[in-house]
This record gives structure tokens, C-alpha cells and sequence, in this order.
């Protein structure tokens, strides 16, 4: 996490620069994220509600930037850049590299749940897939009446299992939104979503 600096002044740094960089809706989405996955986090038990709210504030911090502009300022610093990353990915890398550059965060679960929030990995940690579904089904995602309320009666089922409530989110997802997305990333997320299905 950011050095010397408690919950309560890293949030405010975070809030204050999300509120001069983003969006309004992209602020309040983050903001929404980070209340989302704390609630999710007290409701689980065993995990540190504080860093989740860090990680939700900080998911999306470069989600507004141009991607070609990302991608040449990773290679810039030496990240790493797969051939076939999708381009939604990006700004989660970005992302990573932003909290260590402005912010000073270094904390693997904080970074490696930013790096995992738009595609999820085959080793997802409970850390990550409340992040990742406080991402998709926080409060002001709008996906339309009847999807909304799947929405939220998965959203509870993340409080009471988020292993369940995990893979449900992808498949809201498939069917929801991926119709809009390319054949590529469709079958990338398809094939991840899969794999969990068989693990519950």
C-alpha cells in the first residue's frame, strides 16, 4: 500500500486525483466499485475491507486514456506487452503502473486484482473476483430492467459465495455483454468462464 500514508489520507489522495482526471461518471463509477467490494469484503469475512476499497478506487485510473498512448508509455517504462492483449486490457496494466508511479502502491493483492478485474486469470484469489464483480455489478451499471435485477440477485449471492457468485458474473457477462464485444475476446472469455463452471 502507499508508504506512511493511512486509509484515511490515501483514499482522499486517490479520490481528489480520480475527481480532477476522470470523468465525473468514471470517478463515481470507481468510487462505487470501492463501497461495493468493501461491503462484499465485511460480508465474507477474512479479508482486508481497506484494501479492497484502495483496489476499487484505483481499478480504473487509466481507463479513459488513448490505448495506442498506453501501450507506447508501458513499452517506454519496460512493461511487458503481449502480443495478443486484448485492447480493453491495457489500461489495467496501465493502470498498475500509474498506482506505483503517482500513488507509491506496491501491494501485490492491490496490483494483481487491478491487473485481473477486465479478464480473469485461471488463478483467481478471492481478493480478485471481488474486485472483478464489484467492477461488473456495482449500483450504477446500468444493463437494462430485467438484467439489472439478475444483476443484483448475483451481486447478493457474491456477499454469501463469491466463488458461485463469481462465475454467475461471467455468465451474465456472456450473456449481457460480450454480445457486443468481438469474436477474439468473446472466445478468450468464454473459455476462462468454462474453466470456473467445472471448479464449483
Amino acid at each position: 500500500m502507499i508508504i506512511e500514508k493511512n486509509f484515511k489520507e490515501q483514499v482522499i489522495e486517490i479520490t481528489k486525483y480520480n475527481e480532477a482526471n476522470l470523468s465525473q461518471t468514471r470517478a463515481r463509477h470507481s468510487l462505487s466499485v470501492a463501497i461495493t467490494a468493501q461491503v462484499l469484503g465485511l460480508e465474507l469475512g477474512n479479508l482486508d475491507t481497506e484494501k479492497l476499497y484502495l483496489a476499487g478506487l484505483l481499478h480504473d485510473i487509466s481507463k479513459e486514456l488513448p490505448i495506442d498512448s498506453m501501450k507506447k508509455e508501458l513499452l517506454l517504462e519496460g512493461y511487458r506487452i503481449a502480443d495478443d492483449i486484448l485492447d480493453y486490457e491495457v489500461h489495467s496494466l496501465h493502470s498498475i503502473m500509474q498506482c506505483k508511479r503517482i500513488f507509491g502502491t506496491h501491494d501485490g493483492e492491490i496490483l494483481q486484482a487491478i491487473r485481473n478485474h477486465t479478464v480473469p486469470t485461471l488463478n483467481m484469489t478471492s481478493f480478485d473476483k471481488i474486485i472483478f464483480c464489484a467492477d461488473k455489478l456495482e449500483p450504477n451499471r446500468n444493463y437494462g430492467d430485467d438484467a439489472n435485477l439478475e444483476k443484483n440477485r448475483i451481486l447478493d449471492l457474491c456477499a454469501k459465495d463469491i466463488d458461485k457468485g463469481f462465475v454467475e458474473t461471467m455468465q451474465f457477462l456472456v450473456e449481457h455483454v460480450m454480445p457486443d464485444y468481438s469474436e477474439r475476446d468473446v472466445e478468450v472469455f468464454r473459455k476462462i468462464y468454462e474453466f470456473y463452471k467445472e471448479e464449483i
